[in-house]
């Protein structure tokens, strides 16, 4: 039977055999936004991969389920309502209204939103990536902390109650809006409230054992894993601020420019100064780069690409020196430091836009100069009363929000009552599961010599010496860890769905054939200090 395309089962669009599409859908537009979608959306295990890479090894499952499972509950949450809640009909400036579009019902799918050139749902889609990374920033501040309960309750109610509000003021034709403040793709709206939470959540669930002694720097457990991940974080910004424009053209191009130059300028920015108070590192490029990142975001689409290399150097020397502000003179544990990378530049950057704002830059949507350029003090001011308005409320709803949770769950692992706590991690805690050298590993039942070796695990094993000649085999082993695991890795399904217990099993059974069996002392090994068991089978 042929195998049929979805085009081939069907008229083409556009054809004469098939219905005209709508002459305000521009293919190339629409080619560019749903690419962007993909870009913005790889961001996401991006954020992730980043954050596992730069925290403690004991709290990698934590903040990967975290951030991945966030990024679902966001996007159910943004389909069943979330767009209503920013892009329908206003409800006084405040918020849309919910029966603008529930379930997505009444979007376009195959016309536009007036003013538009692509499809409804590829607008909604888009935006769906917003507001499902927003909340999930924050995960870098509570990070070794937050317990998973609270987490979920947290960020679906931050998302309700902040995200929705703020992203209607601003893009959804609310109350800010009405007084002409701008914010190209979230300075305002995602880096000043996630930057605002940020320090909150950091405040209310208190600094990690050892903070002060250790000054902040905990040892990260992967610094290539956080490089991928930055790498996708940085990536994925061009589609995050490019998309923005919704549109192929020109203004995306200058997007596009104005992103790099400002994100690598800032990066320069840190390099060098952690090279003048100390030697640079990789973590170092990547903070500065996604400072500057942040900080282009609310202006990208609104200034000159002279403008985003002057704004880039600014947002570097800000970020780096707001680190020791924060961390080393106010002790407050930010665990990467959102507060200061994402927070700050994206206050910057609004800021920047009421004072560089260029009308030929986007004469789509700017329609006055920023004050550099002869524009109105009244434009800056709007902008700088937006990012306090939106900072205090973000707050004091984030304050309200962690204070309300805690009167039913613990907020954080310093708030149980279990001593050990910090030394066993989240991901212990909370998943039962753990990252780094701790899996198990399935050999199979394959007869090999005569000897079947059914399980190993690496976090139970000391040393392993098989010496296989003629008939013999050795196994030198040490008592198990106290952690269990899961399942096997890299095992056919039947095998990788077996659950281990806590104890580290190795079985070596002798196939008998000839009907002789025998003992053998184990060698001497240097490590047999550390070494609990040792078992010799010679057949």
């Amino acid at each position: 039977m042929a195998m049929m395309s979805g085009l081939s089962q069907g008229a083409i669009p556009g054809s004469q055999d098939g219905p005209t599409p709508d002459p305000c859908i521009n293919i190339g537009d629409t080619a560019w936004v749903v690419t962007a979608t993909f870009l913005v959306l790889g961001m996401i295990p991006g954020l992730a991969l980043f954050e596992a890479g730069l925290l403690r090894s004991k709290n990698t499952i934590s903040v990967l389920t975290q951030v991945m499972a966030g990024c679902v509950m966001m996007a159910v949450l943004w389909y069943l309502i979330g767009f209503s809640f920013v892009f329908g009909d206003s409800l006084g400036g405040f918020i849309g209204s919910p029966a603008s579009y529930p379930a997505l019902v009444g979007a376009p799918r195959d016309s536009c939103f007036p003013g538009q050139r692509i499809p409804g749902l590829a607008y909604t889609t888009f935006q769906m990536m917003f507001a499902s990374i927003t909340p999930l920033l924050m995960t870098g501040a509570f990070a070794e902390r937050l317990l998973w309960k609270p987490f979920v309750a947290f960020v679906v109610l931050w998302e309700l109650l902040v995200y929705y509000p703020v992203a209607h003021w601003i893009w959804g034709k609310g109350w800010l809006a009405d007084h002409g403040v701008l914010d190209y793709a979230g300075g305002i709206v995602i880096h000043v409230t996630a930057g605002a939470a940020s320090l909150v959540s950091a405040i209310v669930v208190h600094p990690r054992p050892g903070f002060q002694e250790a000054h902040g720097l905990f040892e990260p457990s992967n610094i290539p894993i956080a490089v991928v991940g930055g790498a996708f974080l940085w990536m994925g910004w061009f589609g995050f601020n490019a998309g923005s424009a919704l549109t192929s053209g020109w203004v995306a191009a200058s997007v596009i420019a104005n992103t790099q130059v400002a994100s690598t300028t800032a990066s320069c920015m840190w390099l060098l100064l952690a090279w003048l108070h100390g030697k640079p590192n990789v973590e170092d490029i990547l903070n500065g780069a996604i400072c500057g990142l942040a900080g282009i975001t609310p202006a990208a689409g609104y200034v000159s690409t002279q403008t985003a290399l002057v704004l880039g150097a600014v947002l570097g020397v800000s970020s780096y020196y707001s680190i020791g502000l924060i961390k080393y003179r106010l002790h407050i544990d930010d665990a990467l430091t959102v507060s200061s990378v994402h927070g700050l530049p994206g206050i910057v950057g609004a800021l920047a836009t009421g004072l560089a704002a260029q009308i030929d830059v986007n004469p789509y949507v700017v329609t006055e100069n920023g004050v550099i350029f002869g524009g109105k003090w009244s434009f800056l001011g709007w902008q700088a009363l937006a990012i306090v308005v939106v900072a205090i409320y973000t707050a004091v709803i984030t304050l309200a929000l962690l204070k309300l949770i805690q009167l039913f769950t613990p907020l954080s692992s310093l708030h149980l009552d279990d001593p050990t706590h910090d030394e066993r991690g989240l991901d212990a805690i909370d998943h039962e599961f753990a990252a780094y050298s701790t899996g198990h590993t399935w050999i199979g039942d394959d007869v090999e010599g005569g000897v079947r070796s059914r399980a190993m695990s690496h976090a139970s094993i000391h040393s392993a010496s098989i010496n296989s000649s003629g008939s013999s085999a050795t196994v030198v082993r040490r008592s198990a860890a106290a952690q269990p695991h899961r399942s096997a890795v890299g095992t056919p399904s039947s095998l990788a769905r077996h659950q281990l217990t806590h104890k580290a099993v190795v079985e070596v059974e002798h196939d008998v054939e000839s009907g002789a069996a025998g003992k053998a002392s184990a060698p001497s090994t240097a490590s047999s200090a550390n070494a609990t068991e040792r078992t010799a089978l010679l057949s």
